[in-house]
């Protein structure tokens, strides 16, 4: 199996009302559908859905397999008003093996 795709949606607002902002990057599948692995890249620039709010982001994915996962993912977040609650700062969350969950 292989598939690779470029994601530029740039005007998300054109999908539905409560959404704004871009988001861009990279997808990448490879490997059998017994052991497949996925390759992410996106990036993210002004996000709104309703009254949620992403300034910035950014992802970098690399899972693989299915039944035992290996997941190594990192996930950079700025400026979250999300839920009432509000991030001013850039967060980080990571997420290696299938056991390690981190927050910074």
């Amino acid at each position: 199996m292989s598939l690779n795709a470029d994601i530029a949606l740039r005007q998300l607002q054109t999908l539905s009302p409560d959404l704004a902002g871009t988001i861009v990057g990279t997808l990448e599948a490879s490997g059998s559908f017994d052991q497949p692995q996925l390759l992410a890249n996106l990036q993210g620039d002004g996000i709104r859905f309703g009254e949620n709010r992403i300034e910035q982001f950014a992802l970098d994915a690399d899972v693989q397999g299915i039944d035992d996962p290996t997941l190594d993912v990192q996930l950079a977040l700025q400026n979250v008003n999300a839920g009432g609650s509000r991030w001013q700062t850039s967060k980080q969350i990571w997420l290696v093996a299938s056991q390690s969950i981190g927050l910074s």
